[in-house]
């Protein structure tokens, strides 16, 4: 139960911060980073080295070194600011069967896939992972969480329903807030986990038996439940406050409109890496992802690392989590494109927004160029040619060796003629970057983009190191 009252007074905490302005958020956000510094140079023997004769209330941010995930996990064990985590014991832990859903010491535990990069581990604290609950819970995605519409739920005989259709098994971050529910909140609140691996008769034998009033799933997952819904097979998200909440995987307009036309229900989208769950996420009223501006201090940077203009796409993210002392991440890289603007939503928040998450640096595939040296197709130019296509419900582009790329696209029924309209646009784009008919462009129609088994995501850029393993 003490559990529980912290939440609730870290979900009133979370709900006023959003009024604030944006002066005031940063005033929160300057507080915290200097907290989180000078912790970490007093308990990390990384940090200690690394931040040596860095002061708290005169850093700029911007000159601090950078880390990434090679690093955090070469360097773990002087990285935790906890003397009694280490690294072998922590993946000791994870590998034993029976411990998912338990905690390590207080702890909670997270690795990340590793499907388009090495796998990396995470822990919480517990007073920092109730952080990662409040703020879900008290910025928009969820339901209403005020204290007193809590204290309504707990008294209501019928629970709350939540359906995430997720991979099961080992510590994914999308399954942490699922596992790691507050024991006294049971008692109003439901949540069926159900396993992706499943077969879709069975997902939606379970969705339609349990009637959720809030489903989670990746939109790859989505795509696949509309179809359902429209076929008559799926009837769900009856309630007055019905909801999807979209995570893991960049959410496409065009998924996200389907979505919503095929349950009638809002759709929320969700930013966060294992490293720091909670870093944005989407409102009824605007374009974009809100950022978490008290929980992170986030950076859109160039290949050099230099900030890259508002409302322009750089080539990574860079994170400073702003919650977690236990695991300091300061200037910790994420290899997502993205963009960021600080106009005004018509929701009223003040925290600044991504205008998209669009795939990953690290699935760039790089061209050779007849004359020597290599170009690089970003994958969001892909789906912003892709997304100019009517017709093309969902699209993967393989590279098959240096200077020949395979597009397999879904295509909507009678849209053949997308096929063609498709090859011409990306082909023109590949002209732009190489000399023309330098690349070969083979396009096919596919029933559905295939997700990788070993994360369940659809990965929709695959360049040519990756096409080639077994």
């Amino acid at each position: 139960m003490s559990e529980l009252i912290q939440m609730l007074r870290l979900i009133r905490q979370y709900r006023r911060a959003s009024q604030l302005s944006i002066e005031a958020l940063q005033v929160v956000q300057r507080q915290r980073l200097e907290a989180l510094v000078a912790h970490a140079q007093r308990h990390s023997p990384f940090h200690r080295d690394r931040l040596a004769g860095v002061q708290p209330e005169r850093l700029e941010l911007a000159q601090l070194p950078t880390m990434d995930k090679t690093t955090l996990m070469e360097r773990f064990d002087e990285i935790v600011t906890d003397p009694a985590l280490r690294l072998a014991d922590l993946e000791a832990f994870m590998a034993a069967p029976g411990n998912q859903g338990r905690r390590y010491r207080g702890h909670v535990l997270i690795r990340t896939s590793g499907t388009s990069g090495r796998s990396v581990v995470v822990a919480y604290g517990a007073a920092a992972f109730n952080h990662v609950r409040a703020v879900n819970l008290a910025r928009g995605s969820m339901v209403d969480a005020s204290g007193s519409r809590i204290l309504q739920r707990a008294l209501d005989p019928k629970a709350l329903e939540i359906a995430c259709v997720l991979m099961d098994g080992g510590f994914a971050p999308s399954h942490a807030n699922f596992l790691h529910q507050p024991a006294a909140s049971r008692w109003f609140i439901k949540v069926d986990r159900i396993s992706l691996r499943l077969p879709i008769d069975s997902i939606v034998e379970r969705l339609n038996a349990g009637q959720p009033q809030i489903l989670f799933a990746y939109p790859s997952v989505l795509e696949q439940l509309v179809e359902e819904a429209r076929a008559g097979r799926l009837d769900i998200l009856h309630h007055e406050r019905a909801r999807v909440v979209s995570l893991s995987e960049p959410l496409s307009p065009h998924v996200r409109a389907l979505t919503a036309e095929a349950f009638g229900a809002p759709v929320f989208d969700l930013y966060g890496a294992g490293e720091c769950l909670p870093i944005a996420r989407s409102c009824e009223h605007g374009h974009g992802l809100h950022i978490n501006l008290d929980m992170v201090a986030l950076e859109i940077v160039d290949d050099h690392n230099q900030p890259v203009p508002s409302g322009q796409f750089g080539s990574r993210v860079l994170i400073t989590n702003l919650f977690n002392p236990t695991l300091p991440l300061i200037r910790y890289q994420l290899q997502d494109i993205a963009a960021i603007t600080h106009e005004p939503c018509p929701c009223g928040s003040a925290l600044p927004r991504l205008l998209a998450v669009r795939g990953r640096s690290d699935e760039l595939i790089w061209l050779e160029h007849p004359a020597g040296g290599r170009r690089s197709l970003h994958p969001y130019l892909v789906l912003e040619t892709m997304l100019g296509i009517e017709g093309v419900l969902d699209w993967r582009l393989v590279q098959r060796e240096p200077r020949r790329l395979r597009l397999d696209l879904v295509l909507a029924d009678g849209a053949q003629a997308s096929l063609a309209e498709a090859h011409a646009a990306l082909q023109a784009e590949l002209d732009a970057l190489l000399p023309g008919g330098s690349v070969v462009l083979e396009t096919r129609p596919v029933a559905r983009i295939p997700v990788d088994p070993s994360s369940g995501k659809v990965k929709r850029v695959v360049p040519l190191s990756a096409a080639r393993r077994p």
